[in-house]
């Protein structure tokens, strides 16, 4: 099962760094079906995209056969698609999620990347914590349909590193993932952790992906993919609408006073569509630019040159830092 894993990663080519955008029935305005779709129609744009399990488990009734059947559809199309435990939509809506009811799930998609079952609040114990993940990403691995089994990994700043070196080396698992809020308490504090984990990942001896959870913020994910983060997914893309010249993110009402950057001004399209074509036509640019100046090893001038002037001053120090030896 392992070597599978690792072949099907290498077999998806993913560019690096990667979003995916996030779609959940949590603090969001359409159902997760009506995203399903629209990102769909969007492949030749941007073909990836993130989706709950919980929510694939909890569409209305009548819509519960089409979203899997969406999922599967635009799987065999091309279109890379990331699974979440479904544990962050169960917690904010106070509502029971066992693995057993996540296995299910697993048994219904075929999908190349599948985040495992995770302890939203881990054993104090480090020791004890290390055998839960293990167990439960082994519990998960046996239901899975071949889908690469991402081990999500909490913590502290202090500890993670050391956590996601042990778990990347016992299950071999070519991807780890972290939830953003568990590096720190603020985007300095967060990007060197990121550095430690990277650090710590590789010294295994073999490159093991790391994700971030909960990550959308374009400024954040160039500091992040920097200091040593591969891949992210958030909801910043349906929640807000990205300023293109600045890359910030402003309230979704405000969407109208950047249409035009991106060409949607003239589109016979509802509010919503237009917005959320024109954050995704950014997201898409932004990750390409990004890609190739990771690729060149000039990503600190893609920061001083895309970074309004004043926050490229504040974490140029942090993109210079490196882990003390």
């Amino acid at each position: 099962m392992i070597e599978k894993q690792h072949n099907l990663l290498s077999k998806l080519s993913l560019p690096r760094p990667l979003y995916f955008p996030s779609i959940s029935s949590v603090k969001t305005t359409l159902s997760p079906l009506e995203y399903v779709k629209i990102m769909s129609s969007l492949k030749s744009l941007y073909p990836f995209f993130l989706v709950s399990a919980y929510d694939i488990a909890h569409t209305f009734m009548s819509e519960s056969n089409f979203i899997e059947e969406y999922i599967n559809n635009a799987t065999s199309k091309g279109i890379t698609i990331m699974i979440d435990s479904g544990n962050y939509e169960s917690y904010w809506k106070a509502s029971s999620w066992s693995p057993k009811d996540f296995h299910a799930v697993l048994s219904k998609i075929d999908c190349p990347m599948i985040f495992c079952y995770d302890s939203q609040s881990p054993p104090q114990d480090i020791n004890q914590y290390k055998r839960l993940i293990l167990a439960n990403w082994a519990e998960d691995v046996k239901h899975s349909k071949g889908s690469v089994l991402i081990p999500i990994v909490h913590g502290t700043k202090e500890n993670i590193p050391e956590l996601c070196q042990y778990i990347a080396y016992e299950t071999k698992c070519p991807i780890i993932a972290v939830p953003e809020r568990r590096l720190g308490d603020g985007l300095i504090e967060r990007s060197k952790t990121v550095a430690n984990i990277r650090s710590a990942l590789n010294s295994n001896g073999v490159y093991v992906y790391l994700h971030l959870l909960g990550t959308g913020n374009p400024i954040s994910i160039a500091v992040y993919a920097i200091m040593g983060a591969d891949s992210f997914d958030g909801l910043e893309w349906c929640q807000t609408v990205v300023g293109p010249e600045t890359a910030f993110l402003f309230h979704f009402s405000q969407a109208e006073l950047f249409w035009d950057n991106g060409g949607y001004d003239s589109e016979n399209l509802p509010y919503i569509l237009k917005t959320l074509a024109h954050n995704i036509e950014f997201y898409s640019g932004w990750m390409k630019q990004l890609q190739d100046a990771i690729r060149s090893d000039t990503a600190i001038d893609f920061c001083a040159t895309r970074f309004p002037h004043n926050i490229y001053s504040k974490i140029s120090k942090a993109l210079h830092w490196k882990k003390p030896s």
